[in-house]
């Protein structure tokens, strides 16, 4: 139960330090370096940062659906034991 709360917690964390990740990304410092530079525009580089933003995104999901994972089988396998534990109990009662 703690490991759900705690998980919840930690994903606005995640989702404010999103923005700040894409920005600073070696990706994203090269074309922020470009556009200083005049060699793109400002909608070719704020592109490219959306992209870089739904990168990351994209890999917090996986991470997500990994922990979730988890979790289920976590949550399964207890259910096992606690069965296994119960039918035990009751043909030694």
């Amino acid at each position: 139960m703690i490991s759900f709360v705690s998980y919840g917690a930690t994903l606005p964390l995640y989702f404010a330090v999103f923005p700040r990740l894409a920005r600073n990304t070696s990706h994203t410092r090269a074309f922020r370096q470009k556009y200083e530079n005049g060699e793109i525009t400002q909608e070719e580089y704020e592109r490219e940062e959306s992209l870089e933003h739904n990168r990351l995104s994209n890999y917090s999901a996986v991470g997500i659906c990994f922990v979730l994972y988890r979790y289920d089988l976590i949550l399964f396998f207890e259910r096992i034991r606690f069965s296994v534990t119960s039918v035990r109990s009751l043909c030694y009662a």
